[in-house]
């Protein structure tokens, strides 16, 4: 099968890191794969992932988002690679993909992965022309998580939404003795407890509430870290909420990182404060690296942290999260089995090959084709 997968830009996030495991597996059953993003290149770690691959990338960038002869080049991008399928991700793609899709006679998979949109004017109209292209030119809408799913049910009542959860690599769990030696690498103290988080730096993220959970946690445990792995344009006013908290010395920043996911390891817990989420790859890589989740309950969160794996709280609450980070640090042995349960958990229910399984069988609906015997035998193994 001729695939092609859209997105708005290869910059750090959950759907460019599903990009490279979708990537990996496909291209080893022997499918053809055209990533296309609508931003320029940067050579980010996603962009040079994808091409060690072998993967196609196509750089289709604007100004505007509704640009008619960049909707042209798409379409006939996508004529040009004869594409069976396009499967759509995020805001930007989901519209002009669905379009150009139309455009070109190529079925399309549109992707869902957030509960709700960024409050404000200008995401509300992008919004509202999501929903409508979306429910017009699309042939197939997928959730890549079960509240994602519910949550988006009002916004598109005449279609299907299949729901199909994201997946991450099962990295090889590392020794006791090479996490302390990563630690040590990172920051200095291996003997301290850190917590550790990645994400881009934005609102939603509910980042000034984590850097005051943080700081109320600190006052009962001065010892503890707090390693942020992400940038993005709230980086500003999270610098500044250090300073005034005097935070310096306890809370890194370590920008984007490329080795992000190697360095999970180095910390003792995952910690999460968003406002709103679908469903997150970090929390699962976290998950997967063995580390449990201390996490504010949204989004998807609720289905994949449990089997004694983390803690939730509610949202926009500092001192309930500080709370749960506390007891959790209190108790050394428990945080290591709650580790175990996580990894445990995402190798049983997010594996990349099972999840391709899903998207594969989406995309044959979409054309109203079978899935040929060799896939099935893939399937079998």
């Amino acid at each position: 099968m001729r695939i092609v997968q859209i997105i708005d830009s290869f910059e750090m996030g959950g759907a460019q890191s599903l990009q490279v495991t979708f990537a990996n597996e496909v291209l080893c059953r022997g499918h053809d794969l055209t990533v296309i993003s609508l931003t320029e290149s940067r050579d980010t770690a996603v962009e040079k992932s994808l091409r060690h691959g072998n993967t196609s990338l196509v750089f289709l960038p604007s100004d505007r988002l509704l640009d008619r002869k960049r909707i042209r080049r798409l379409a006939c991008v996508l004529k040009d690679c004869r594409a069976d399928v396009v499967q759509t991700h995020l805001t930007y793609s989901n519209i002009l993909g669905s379009l150009a899709g139309k455009m070109a006679g190529v079925p399309v998979v549109a992707t869902l992965h957030n509960e709700m949109y960024d409050p404000g004017w200008t995401n509300r109209a992008r919004y509202l022309i999501e929903t409508m292209v979306v429910q017009a030119a699309a042939r197939k809408i997928v959730a890549v998580g079960y509240q994602v799913g519910n949550s988006q049910k009002k916004r598109f009542p005449a279609k299907k939404i299949t729901v199909i959860p994201n997946a991450v690599n099962i990295p090889n769990p590392l020794s006791h003795d090479e996490c302390m030696a990563l630690k040590r690498e990172l920051l200095g103290d291996p003997e301290q407890p850190v917590l550790i988080t990645i994400g881009r730096l934005a609102r939603q993220k509910g980042l000034i509430d984590l850097l005051d959970s943080f700081a109320a946690l600190r006052r009962e445990q001065p010892g503890v870290r707090l390693v942020i792995i992400g940038d993005g344009s709230f980086r500003p006013q999270l610098e500044e909420h250090i300073h005034a908290l005097q935070l310096e010395q306890s809370v890194f920043l370590l920008g984007e990182r490329s080795d992000a996911r190697l360095l999970l390891p180095a910390g003792d817990i995952y910690v999460s404060a968003s406002h709103w989420e679908g469903l997150p790859v970090a929390v699962l890589e976290a998950m997967a690296a063995g580390l449990p989740v201390v996490a504010t309950r949204v989004g998807d969160l609720p289905y994949i942290v449990v089997d004694g794996s983390g803690r939730l709280v509610e949202p926009r609450e500092p001192l309930k999260l500080a709370r749960a980070l506390g007891e959790t640090l209190a108790d050394p042995e428990k945080v290591k089995r709650m580790g175990q349960a996580a990894r445990e958990y995402v190798v049983r229910n997010h594996h990349p090959r099972v999840w391709v399984d899903h998207l594969l069988d989406t995309y044959y609906q979409a054309r109203n084709e079978t899935p040929p015997q060799a896939e099935l035998e893939v399937k079998r193994q």
